[in-house]
C-alpha cells in the first residue's frame, strides 16, 4: 500500500469560503470553521496530515505502507510543502520495521536528469538516508530516461509504471523486475514494481462505471500467481468525508 503525499494542506482560505458557499450546513460550516482555524494554528491537525491514521490502517491490516514525499516544486502541477515540516514523521518511519518513506520526484523530472538530481539531493540533505523508493508524479515515464536517471541515484525501487486510466497490468505481469538501460543495452539495479491499481483511477476515470468485478479479478489473479499488488491511495483519500464514502472500496481491496 503506497501514499503520494502530494501535499499536506487541506485547509485554504479559498477552500474554506468555497466548503462554505456551495455546501452550507450549519453541522458542516462548524466543523470546517473548526478545521480550518485549528490548522492554521497548528498545520498537524490538519484533515490532509494523517499520517498516523494510515499507519493504525495498516498495522490493523497487516499492511506494509510506504510514503512518499516531494522535495521541490517544479511548475503549477506540482504540490509544495516545506519537507521540513514531515522531518519527524520521517525520523519515526526510519526506525519502523513494517513501514518505509521514499520520493515522489516532480512531474518535470521524469527525463530531465538534472531536475532529478537536484531533488534527490534536496531530499537527502534532509533524511540523511538512502532513498529506497520513488514514484514519479503523474505516473509519468519514458523509456529511454526514467530508469536510468533513478538507477545512477542508486534508488532501489521504482514503483510508478501503471495505467493511470484503469487498474491492471501495464507491464503484463505482477512481480518486480530488474528494469533495463536500452539505449546502453545493459541491466539495472533498479527494480520496478508495478503499479496495479490507484484511488484516482477509480474515483474519476471510472466514477461513472461498473469496475468492481474487473478489479476482483485483477486481485484473484495477483493472488493466484503469488503476485504483488501495489495500490496507491494517497494521503487526501483519508480525510474522513472522502474515505467515509469510499471505505468499502477500500476495504474490500486490502482485505481480498
Amino acid at each position: 500500500l503506497t501514499h503520494d503525499i502530494d501535499t499536506i494542506k487541506k485547509w485554504t482560505l479559498k477552500k474554506f469560503i468555497k466548503e462554505t458557499i456551495f455546501n452550507f450546513e450549519k453541522k458542516s460550516f462548524l466543523r470546517n470553521f473548526f478545521n480550518f482555524f485549528g490548522s492554521m494554528i497548528d498545520y498537524k491537525s490538519d484533515p490532509y496530515f494523517n499520517f498516523e491514521k494510515i499507519l493504525a490502517i495498516s498495522d490493523k491490516h497487516n499492511i506494509k505502507s510506504v510514503f512518499l514525499f516531494m522535495a521541490l516544486k517544479r511548475n503549477e502541477f506540482d504540490f509544495r510543502y516545506p519537507l521540513k515540516k514531515v522531518k519527524s514523521f520521517l525520523e519515526k518511519l526510519s526506525t519502523n520495521n513494517n513501514h518505509s518513506f521514499g520520493l515522489h520526484l516532480s512531474r518535470l523530472s521524469y527525463n530531465n536528469p538534472v531536475n532529478a538530481s537536484k531533488e534527490v539531493e534536496r531530499f537527502k540533505s534532509l533524511t540523511k538516508m538512502k532513498i529506497k523508493y520513488n514514484r514519479q508524479h503523474y505516473l509519468m515515464f519514458d523509456v529511454n530516461s526514467t530508469w536510468k536517471i533513478l538507477d545512477e541515484h542508486d534508488i532501489t525501487y521504482d514503483l510508478s509504471l501503471g495505467y493511470p486510466e484503469m487498474p491492471g497490468f501495464r507491464c503484463g505481469i505482477c512481480y518486480p523486475f530488474h528494469t533495463f538501460d536500452i539505449i546502453n543495452k545493459k541491466k539495472l539495479d533498479l527494480v520496478e514494481i508495478p503499479l496495479i491499481i490507484m484511488d484516482v483511477t477509480l474515483f474519476d476515470y471510472l466514477k461513472d462505471k461498473n469496475f468492481k468485478d474487473d478489479l476482483n479479478e485483477i486481485i484473484n489473479n495477483v493472488k493466484r500467481y503469488n503476485g504483488v499488488l501495489n495500490i496507491l491511495w494517497h494521503n487526501d483519500n483519508y480525510d474522513e468525508p472522502v474515505f467515509k464514502k469510499n471505505k468499502d472500496l477500500f476495504y474490500n481491496i486490502i482485505n481480498n
